[in-house]
């Protein structure tokens, strides 16, 4: 056996064969016994020829393994993430071309562990308009994060720009970008690069939330996906303003936008570069419920004194912070069509005590809730100024009940009840 680091003995090529025939064997307790043996490697790493032979492995096709439908495949590449210098860049590139996608998503971020310029010029590739774009897998976690501590990383930014077009991939090039702005590594040169390509970006996304809103189209929210991609490019730009010329045109043509929970991350972010926003159009804004949530999130003093003061009420944030999660995918899936204040109940006998507000709500169908009529809601507590009160997590939920089921307290207990809020000792 060959001897690794600190005297371990490193994988041999005899090592990865052995594990590579049981967990191709025809039945499941040759494979556990495959997974087995990669579990017993613990920190062991593969010699250079027994790297070669894994990466092989890794481009392999396996019989799934029960229970978890484990992938053998990724079990291989995890082990030669422990060695990620170990394998010729063109030999990962050669893979990645006949990979799955999940091999794939490996072998990218295999490339970032690296940390070294022919990683980041393997990426650039990969990523980039001249590489193979159509098997891009979706990124997860902190795929490519491991280049930011690569003194080359900027040469990534047209990759990275390129692919922050792509759906599912804004959000992580972008932060990528973000990172490489607030640590001052990016030069002029770059930073209008990112304004000219995602500028272009932000008006395709606008233009989309703005035809929904117009349309008035009833049912589930279709443009939660743009508005997500909107504040991860959004919080770019205001990361470039005000060293990035035309940064600032970007983010006022979001606080345009016809859809006011689109606009609320452009005003937000204005705000936050200290630049103007009217005091009108953040009334406009703030009188969506959804966008005032935003607004009321995002900033922070002395920005969120230029929200009108009846919006910064409690009443108000809890209203928004309850049309929030009443429009999350998993709830109503959009904003009630109504929604009316019933009753605060104050949460103890001092002001700072705060309060929890309840309020009725309906949808329109032909939504699934529609037939329920008026249904109860609650958030809270919240103090009169809209500030959360201290050592206390606020919530917002429903049960929805419709109102006429059970008085106000009825309601109020039931909701508090299924969070788990009410101690054990309350009557």
């Amino acid at each position: 056996m060959a001897a690794g680091t600190g005297g371990t003995s490193s994988l041999t090529v005899d090592d990865v064969e052995r594990a590579r025939l049981l967990l191709r064997s025809s039945d499941q307790m040759s494979r556990r016994d495959g997974l087995r043996m990669i579990d017993g490697w613990g920190s062991r790493v593969p010699d250079p020829e027994a790297a070669r032979s894994m990466l092989r492995a890794t481009a392999g096709a396996y019989p799934r393994v029960e229970p978890g439908r484990v992938d053998p495949a990724l079990r291989f590449g995890r082990v030669l993430c422990r060695v990620p210098r170990s394998i010729d860049v063109a030999a990962v590139e050669a893979t990645y071309m006949i990979s799955a996608a999940r091999v794939r998503r490996l072998l990218l971020h295999l490339l970032a562990l690296r940390r070294d310029p022919s990683g980041i010029s393997s990426l650039a590739y990969l990523l980039g308009p001249d590489g193979p774009v159509d098997l891009l897998p979706l990124p997860a976690g902190e795929l490519l994060s491991p280049v930011l501590d690569v003194v080359s990383a900027a040469e990534l930014v047209p990759a990275l720009v390129h692919v922050a077009r792509v759906a599912g991939w804004t959000w992580h090039a972008v932060d990528l970008l973000r990172h490489l702005v607030l640590d001052d590594r990016l030069a002029p040169a770059a930073q209008a690069r990112i304004v000219e390509h995602l500028g272009g970006l932000v008006d395709e996304l606008v233009e989309r939330c703005d035809r929904a809103t117009l349309a008035d189209v009833e049912g589930v929210d279709g443009t939660r996906p743009e508005r997500a991609r909107l504040r991860s490019i959004v919080a770019l730009f205001a990361a470039m303003e005000p060293s990035a010329p035309g940064a600032d045109r970007v983010l006022l043509r979001v606080l345009a936008s016809a859809d006011p929970r689109a606009a609320a991350s452009g005003a937000a972010a204005l705000l936050a570069c200290e630049l103007v926003v009217a005091s009108e159009r953040l009334d406009l804004i703030a009188r969506d419920p959804e966008a005032r949530a935003e607004l009321v999130e995002s900033l922070a003093p002395p920005a969120i004194e230029r929200l009108p003061a009846m919006w910064r009420t409690g009443r108000a944030r809890a209203e928004a912070e309850l049309v929030r999660w009443l429009a999350g995918s998993t709830e109503l899936g959009r904003a009630p069509d109504e929604i009316e204040h019933v009753e605060e109940l104050a949460t103890g006998e001092h002001p700072d005590d705060g309060a929890v507000h309840v309020f009725r709500f309906r949808v329109r169908s032909p939504h699934w809730s529609s037939a329920r009529g008026w249904m109860i809601g609650a958030a809270g507590p919240y103090r009169r100024d809209g500030s959360g009160v201290v050592d206390v997590e606020p919530f917002a939920s429903s049960l929805y009940f419709a109102e006429d089921e059970d008085d106000i307290d009825g309601h109020v207990d039931a909701i508090l009840d299924e969070l788990g809020a009410w101690s054990d000792d309350d009557d």
